[in-house]
């Protein structure tokens, strides 16, 4: 429950506003809450860049949204 709530701090502290764009920097276990955050607080896409692919795969199995690998290239 700690990292949610730590997650859920930092998402209040930059005031996602309804329809805005957020991007994450990170699909860890807090990356991926901060996604389902970001979409609770009314972002209307997300943007998660991360360097591992099954990171994305896992956001991706719950979420619509665009997603950067750096080994993409």
């Amino acid at each position: 429950m700690a990292p949610a709530v730590v997650t859920l701090h930092g998402m209040r502290k930059v005031k996602i506003n309804q329809g805005q764009t957020v991007v994450l920097l990170g699909c860890g276990p807090i990356g991926q809450i901060a996604v389902q955050f970001a979409k609770i607080m009314g972002a209307t896409k997300v943007i998660a860049v991360d360097i591992l692919g099954e990171k994305l795969e896992e956001v991706l199995n719950f979420n619509k949204i665009i997603f950067f690998s750096e080994r993409q290239g």
